[in-house]
C-alpha cells in the first residue's frame, strides 16, 4: 500500500487529528506529536480524549436558588416602591399657604371644625362627603341644601364676626363676592387670627377643577377631589366627543338675570365655555364677562334658542316669549325656549356639569338624547 508522506512522518500512525501535528524540520513536513498508538477507526470518538491533551476543567454548577427567599426578595422589593410612592404622596399633601385669592393662610393640621359661607364651595365640601364637619354656612348653602339643616346662619355679605369667632371654627370659607363692595368684611375674622380662606368665583372649567382640587387639599381629601375632577371631566369629554359631529351650529341667547335688568354673559365665563363645547355659538361671544344687554341686541342677534336660569320667578319661559317685539325672533318662534336650574348653572363647583346636560339636551336634543338619557 502507498504511504503518504504525512503517514511517513509520523512513524507510520495515521488518521492523527491535525490539532496534534506540528512542524518536522527534517522532512520539511508536519509530524505527529506524542507516542501515543492511534485509536481504529471504529474508536474515532475515543482518541479525541487519548489524543487532545489534557481534559478541559468542568464548569461550576450553577448554584441552585430557594424559591422562597426569591419571593421574599421581590416581595420586598415591591413594598419599598410603594413605601416610596407613599412618602412622595404624604410630601405633596401638604396643606396649601395660600388661599385662591393669593392671601397667605395658615391651615391647622387639624380641619375638624369649619365654616362655609359661599354656596359653591359648600357643594363642594358636600362632594368630598365633609358636610358633617360644617359648624356653620350661610343663608344661601342653607337654602339649597337639607344636609346642613338646623346649623347657625351668616349673610354672606355683611357677616357676624365675632358670633363666627365664638364658633372656634379652624377654618371660615368665603367668597370673594363678599367683597364686592370694596371692603373686606371679613377682616375682624383675620384680626383675631382665624384662618380665612378666600375662594373667588371661577370663570372657566379648569379654574373649577383647580378650586375642588384646592379644597380638597385643605380638608385632606385629595384622592376624593381627584375623583370628583375625573368623574367631571368625563362627562365634558362625552360631550365634546359628539358635539365634534355637529355642522350646523345653533345661536344660544342665555339670559341669567330677567328683564328689566337684562344680563348675559361673553368670553372668560365657563357658561360660554359650556356653550361652545355642545359645539353651539353664544350671540355674545364677542364681548367679555358678565354683561348687561338690551332687547334690541337680542332681536338683532335672532338667536335659534334662549335660555334662562331664572328658576325663582314663575313663567320665566312664558315671559320671555310675550316680550313685546320678540315674537319674530326664532328662537321664540319656533318654541326654543328653555329653563335650566340657577344653582347648577351660576354655582362655579362639580354641579356645572348637571348645567352643561341641561344645555345640551335643550340646544341639541337629537345629539345628546341617549347620553342625557344615560
Amino acid at each position: 500500500m502507498k504511504v503518504s508522506g504525512r503517514d511517513r512522518c509520523c512513524n507510520g500512525k495515521k488518521n492523527v487529528p491535525m490539532s496534534h501535528w506540528r512542524f518536522c524540520p527534517a522532512s520539511g513536513q508536519k509530524s505527529w506529536e506524542g507516542g501515543a498508538e492511534i485509536p481504529k477507526p471504529e474508536d474515532r470518538f475515543a482518541h479525541r480524549l487519548i489524543l487532545r491533551g489534557p481534559r478541559r476543567r468542568a464548569m461550576p454548577q450553577r448554584q441552585k436558588h430557594n424559591k422562597g427567599e426569591t419571593n421574599m426578595k421581590k416581595l420586598m422589593s415591591v413594598l419599598f416602591v410603594l413605601c416610596a410612592m407613599m412618602l412622595a404622596v404624604c410630601a405633596s399633601a401638604e396643606a396649601p399657604v395660600m388661599d385662591r385669592a393669593g392671601n397667605a393662610i395658615a391651615v391647622p393640621e387639624k380641619v375638624e371644625k369649619m365654616i362655609c359661607l359661599a354656596p359653591s364651595t359648600s357643594e363642594i365640601l358636600d362632594a368630598l362627603g365633609e358636610t358633617g364637619a360644617l359648624i356653620a354656612v350661610d343663608t344661601n348653602t342653607a337654602a339649597q341644601m337639607e344636609e346642613v339643616a338646623g346649623l347657625p346662619t351668616f349673610d354672606m355679605m355683611t357677616p357676624d364676626c365675632e358670633a363666627i369667632a365664638a364658633l372656634e371654627p379652624d377654618v371660615v370659607f368665603i367668597s370673594g363676592m363678599s367683597k364686592s363692595k370694596g371692603t373686606n368684611p371679613y377682616q375682624p375674622l383675620l384680626d383675631l387670627g382665624v384662618c380665612v380662606i378666600d375662594i373667588p368665583s371661577s370663570s372657566s372649567i379648569a379654574a373649577v377643577e383647580e378650586d375642588i382640587e384646592f379644597v380638597g387639599s385643605v380638608v385632606g381629601k385629595e384622592t376624593e377631589a381627584q375623583a370628583v375632577v375625573e368623574a367631571l371631566n368625563e362627562k365634558i369629554n362625552e360631550i365634546a366627543a359628539l358635539a365634534e359631529g355637529i355642522e350646523e351650529k345653533k345661536s344660544v341667547y342665555f339670559e341669567i338675570s330677567p328683564a328689566p335688568y337684562q344680563y348675559s354673559f361673553g368670553q372668560g365665563t365657563f357658561l360660554n365655555e359650556m356653550i361652545e363645547l355642545i359645539g353651539a355659538t353664544n350671540i355674545f361671544a364677542d364681548q367679555d364677562g358678565w354683561i348687561p344687554v338690551s332687547a334690541e341686541q337680542v332681536v338683532a342677534a335672532n338667536p335659534d334658542v334662549i335660555i334662562t336660569n331664572a328658576d325663582y320667578m314663575e313663567g320665566a319661559v312664558a315671559e320671555i316669549e310675550a316680550r313685546e317685539g320678540w315674537a319674530e325672533v326664532a328662537a321664540v318662534k319656533n318654541h326654543e325656549v328653555y329653563l335650566i336650574g340657577a344653582n347648577v348653572s351660576s354655582q362655579p363647583c362639580q354641579n356645572i356639569v348637571d348645567a352643561l346636560m341641561e344645555i345640551a339636551a335643550d340646544v341639541y336634543p337629537e345629539v345628546y338624547g341617549e347620553l342625557i338619557a344615560k
